[in-house]
């Protein structure tokens, strides 16, 4: 007889008709299986929710043949009413505290907006619109997940403005006022054309909660007296990851309304795009108004726009979309299979990934691990993005760093620039006991931590600190100025530790058997228990690597990953840049395990600190200074006498450059692009005083134009560097040289 079951969540996400939660198929969200991981009947299995919207917790319960039933532990799930039509929009407003998702693209063509407002929380006060400040007495405060739909023909402009002063006329965006628990994301605006008196944004008219990842495209507004914007009216929450497309913005004659992005912003617009931006002067005909384009205007944080910083749009009609690719924006990736931040799948089909949507996290943008003089740059939130696949990239900048990033605190930054700067995300939330598993591509370096970790530090009067940890890091071999290892460390081994204080704590190296740094993906788990049986167990690619039943912590903690630069203990940093790529991560909390929830860390809040998803992606090169840049400070090559540097290099003699990394064992192949002849040889190495790596490998290059050659190869056990020669016959034009795992 059945006594207990399992539940595996598939898909969190539930979009149902309001009113209709009994159509649900829960068999399509969850698996249940017995203790011998067989399926149960779906059909003797109910659902009892601790709330019908938003963020619910969901009991299953199956019924035995004898009637008796048995109950599931609560799963956290998601759910929200689908909208599908424009009645379904209407809809909004009987509830504006609910979580929606939009199942399909919404098109309004057939709305006579000219009698009738379709706008979401609108409500004019006779008060406000005296005053000429007609703000809404109502606010959109739940979830508007477009899901990649878009929202098309809405076409608002046949409202006679001259002489009138009635709320018609007024704040007549889609969502007339977003309040601060507001999250309206994953929208498309498709042929929306607005014209307003005043205070209307083509999306918003007010902000003050957050509005995400929205694409514009071939859309136009007009403000007769200014107070309005493609985007917002005022904005006073957040704006990120917008992007417009041959838009256009309608100037009244005396308005100079020509804002792009929102009218006032009092707080923070953030890592967006555009392109194709056009003013006309009027609200008919083509007649351009001379002028850049402004962001916004107003006292508020302006980020990362088109790439850069400041408040205007720097020949804003002649951003094409390959300068847009160049920040990150890949073409309509809002499509069907598509959200804002290039993870496939709609919401229906996939899990909320705690990394899918990274206002669950902090990007950090701090230092620490260090006393006296600061020893490394930090993390800063310049140095994570995300790949075309949607992978989330933790940029890591070594020594031999020299772009425009700059470390934390001017002291460090304006002798070393970005040199030794890494990249973390922190929960918001503290965790309870569970299984945490990160599933990540590591850097090929030596000299960073990379790292999954539990933490939370406690003071306490009179006593020592709990510094509550649980660690799971991976780092190369250290050595001092004479050779010997610092530690027992390398890229073939993880360090597991857990803390109670920074001095009560158990730390083990264990080795995995191969190279973590091979270029594929790895996962680290840790599985923190404290039910009868404490213990803290850590797994590499699903193998317990390592078992600790003391120095146990109680208490719940938050969790960080990512990559950061230790003094000393993880070798040095002698490389330019490298990267993590995080694929995804999950949580399973462990049944019936509880810890405390003491904590003196909030982190609810962004603290000012501004995401950039849009950050360029690092040049895909283990080679410092791979294509000979002539201005830099350090070329990083051992450059023979005679050599001229112009686009690429050209030279007699011997070229050579010496990468330190832990690569025994590791594929490798270098692409040589040149003309000329030269052998090509590479010496392997050791950095640990008395481990001898002997073996070299030499190819010949014969190029009478310039062509590209590959050459693969594979360092030996124990080889902790090579010196890569090219070895002229006469005279050799190298333009530049990419090395790369295989």
């Amino acid at each position: 007889m059945l006594t207990a079951f399992e539940v595996d969540v598939l898909k969190d996400n539930v979009i149902y008709h309001k009113g209709n939660i009994e159509a649900v198929e829960w068999g399509n969200f969850v698996s249940l299986t017995d203790g011998n991981g067989i399926s149960l009947d779906m059909g003797r299995v109910t659902a009892q929710l601790s709330a019908l919207n938003g963020e619910a917790f969901v009991t299953f319960a199956y019924s035995n043949p004898t009637g008796e039933y048995i109950y599931s532990d609560p799963v956290k799930m998601y759910l929200y009413y689908s909208v599908s039509s424009v009645e379904d929009w209407k809809a909004i407003n009987s509830d504006l505290t609910a979580w929606y998702a939009q199942t399909e693209d919404i098109d309004f063509a057939a709305c006579n907006l000219s009698t009738q407002s379709l706008s979401v929380a609108r409500s004019i006060t006779p008060d406000s619109l005296a005053a000429d400040a007609p703000t809404s007495a109502l606010s959109f405060d739940g979830v508007y997940d477009g899901n990649g739909y878009a929202l098309k023909n809405y076409n608002d402009t046949a409202k006679n403005f001259s002489g009138i002063y009635t709320e018609e006329v007024y704040v007549q965006s889609l969502f007339a006022k977003i309040g601060r628990t507001g999250f309206v994301r994953n929208v498309k605006l498709d042929n929306v054309k607005i014209f307003s008196r005043n205070f209307t944004g083509m999306l918003v008219g007010e902000n003050y909660g957050t509005v995400s990842d929205v694409h514009l495209i071939d859309c136009e507004v007009l403000n007769m007296y200014g107070a309005g914007a493609l985007v917002c009216a005022y904005n006073y929450g957040s704006i990120n990851f917008t992007v417009l497309e041959n838009c256009s913005v309608r100037i009244m004659p005396n308005s100079a309304n020509d804002y792009v992005i929102s009218f006032v912003n009092g707080g923070v617009i953030a890592q967006s795009l555009a392109s194709g931006i056009s003013f006309f002067n009027g609200a008919t005909g083509q007649t351009p108004y001379q002028t850049t384009g402004k962001v916004t205007s107003g006292s508020g944080t302006v980020k990362n726009v088109n790439g850069q910083d400041g408040t205007a749009f720097n020949s804003l009609t002649n951003v094409s979309l390959c300068d847009m690719r160049k920040y990150g924006y890949r073409g309509d990736i809002w499509g069907s299979t598509g959200i804002a931040n290039l993870k496939e799948g709609s919401l229906e089909a996939r899990n909320n990934s705690s990394t899918y949507y990274l206002d669950s996290w902090v990007v950090q943008n701090r230092v620490w691990g260090f006393t006296g003089t600061q020893s490394h740059g930090g993390v800063i939130a310049d140095n994570l993005t995300y790949d075309e696949e949607g992978n989330l990239v933790f940029i890591v900048n070594g020594d031999y760093y020299e772009g425009d990033k700059k470390g934390i605190n001017e002291a460090y930054y304006g002798v070393n620039g970005g040199k030794r700067t890494g990249a973390t995300i922190k929960s918001r939330n503290t965790y309870g006991p569970g299984s945490f598993e990160a599933v990540m591509k590591i850097p090929s370096f030596n000299g960073i931590c990379t790292s999954i970790w539990l933490f939370n530090y406690i003071e306490r009067d009179g006593q020592e600190a709990s510094n509550y940890e649980i660690d799971i890091e991976v780092h190369g071999t250290a050595v001092d100025s004479n050779g010997n290892p610092i530690n027992t460390n390398n890229l073939s081994s993880v360090l597991c530790t857990s803390w109670l204080t920074e001095t009560n704590f158990i730390s083990e190296t264990k080795g995995v058997g191969y190279a973590l740094n091979d270029g594929d993906f790895h996962s680290y788990r840790i599985d923190w228990h404290t039910g009868e049986n404490p213990r803290v167990e850590y797994y590499i690619d699903g193998i317990l690597v390592c078992t600790q039943t003391t120095h146990v912590p109680d208490n719940e903690m938050y969790l960080n990953i990512g990559c950061w630069f230790p003094k000393d203990w993880c070798g040095d940093p002698a490389f330019e840049t490298d990267y993590m790529t995080l694929k995804s991560f999950s949580y399973t909390p462990f049944a019936g395990e509880t810890a405390g929830k003491l904590s003196t860390a909030t982190d609810n809040g962004r603290e000012g600190e501004v995401y950039h998803p849009w950050v360029e992606m690092p040049k895909n090169n283990l080679l410092a200074n791979g294509n000979f840049d002539i201005n830099r400070t350090n070329p990083v090559w051992n450059i023979p006498l005679g050599a001229t540097v112009n686009d690429g290099i050209t030279f007699s003699g011997t070229l050579s450059q010496t990468v330190y990394m832990d690569c025994g064992g590791v594929d490798y192949r270098l692409a040589i692009l040149a003309s000329g002849k030269a052998e090509v040889k590479l010496s392997y190495l050791s950095i640990v005083n008395g481990v001898t790596v002997s073996g070299s490998k030499s190819f010949s290059l014969n190029n009478a134009t310039l062509t590209g050659s590959i050459f693969d190869f594979t360092p030996p056990d124990n080889c902790t560097a090579f010196k890569l020669e090219i070895i002229s016959e006469g005279q050799i034009n190298v333009k530049s040289a990419n090395l790369n795992i295989a």
